[in-house]
């Protein structure tokens, strides 16, 4: 087999989920290779928020039925999405944000989640930022 090939595999993998079933069966003698751990001391920088957002992040409206005169309730929010292991890099974005709760989605998906009130205090940060930005160019 060829070495970038198997370099290749190999990280493949090592990471999230792993190979599918019929990969595992056609390559059984792949070395899982040790990924290394990120230590992320503090975000303190919202250029990198940004990048993140820009990434990962979803804004969205929800829809919701409810026993109301109106008979259902709008909501806005903000998640990102992230592998289960990397919950330490999303306590540290609410660190930064000041708001946020994280939720496990299933076993190996977590998600940052902003709702409502946290949402705004999200936005008027966000769009601070921008408008800092904005004035500097």
């Amino acid at each position: 087999m060829n070495g970038r090939f198997t370099k290749n595999l190999n990280i493949r993998a090592s990471i999230n989920k792993g190979l599918s079933k019929k990969l595992s069966i056609a390559f059984p003698n792949t070395n899982l290779i040790e990924r290394p751990l990120v230590n992320i001391e503090l975000i303190n920088h919202f250029n990198w928020l940004v990048g993140f957002v820009d990434g990962e992040g979803c804004f969205y409206v929800k829809k919701k039925k409810i026993n109301t005169l109106l008979g259902f309730q709008i909501s806005l929010s903000f998640s990102i999405y992230q592998h289960s292991r990397d919950e330490i890099l999303l306590e540290k974005l609410i660190d930064l944000l000041g708001c946020g709760k994280i939720e496990k989605v299933n076993r190996d998906l977590i998600q940052l989640f902003l709702l409502y009130i946290n949402l705004m205090i999200f936005v008027k940060k966000l769009f601070l930022f921008f408008k800092i930005i904005l004035y500097k160019v």
